[in-house]
């Protein structure tokens, strides 16, 4: 069983990086939810301001494990990478922010539950627009003569 998955995991790059984007995934969710309710119940910050504050804070370790484990570089610069990369983590932010939101005012949820919700969505951007976004690789053009 091992060996067929790990010959599946050798053989399938978007294998590898869905895996890749899971474990790091895994880690920032529970650096961000911990960062979350630390700054809730110890700092007594409202839960929208810790909320940002905690999505900030994975922002430079998630692109750097991004660039070096999950994806590789893509095809832009580097200065153009991170733009857009920096594009892609302010449009999760909103979704982050406007779900926590929503889930806590209009339904009453506690602040924790809205927060795993609203990574469900964030997850999902994240992977979708970092891959065929951020770090997508163009296909090299062959030009017949």
């Amino acid at each position: 069983m091992i060996n067929k998955l790990l010959a599946i995991y050798y053989s399938n790059e978007l294998y590898r990086q869905v895996l890749r984007f899971g474990i790091v995934g895994v880690l920032s969710a529970a650096g961000e939810f911990g960062l979350l309710i630390l700054l809730v119940e110890k700092f007594g910050l409202g839960y929208m301001q810790a909320n940002f504050i905690a999505f900030c804070f994975v922002v430079i370790a998630n692109y750097i494990a991004s660039r070096l484990w999950i994806f590789g570089a893509g095809s832009f610069s580097k200065g153009v990478e991170f733009v857009s990369f920096f594009v892609v983590v302010l449009i999760g932010l909103g979704i982050n922010q406007l779900s926590m939101y929503f889930w806590v005012e209009s339904f009453a949820l506690d602040y924790r539950i809205a927060k795993i919700l609203a990574l469900a969505l964030v997850i999902i951007w994240n992977f979708l627009a970092k891959k065929y976004f951020v770090f997508r690789r163009r296909k090299p053009v062959i030009v017949e003569a």
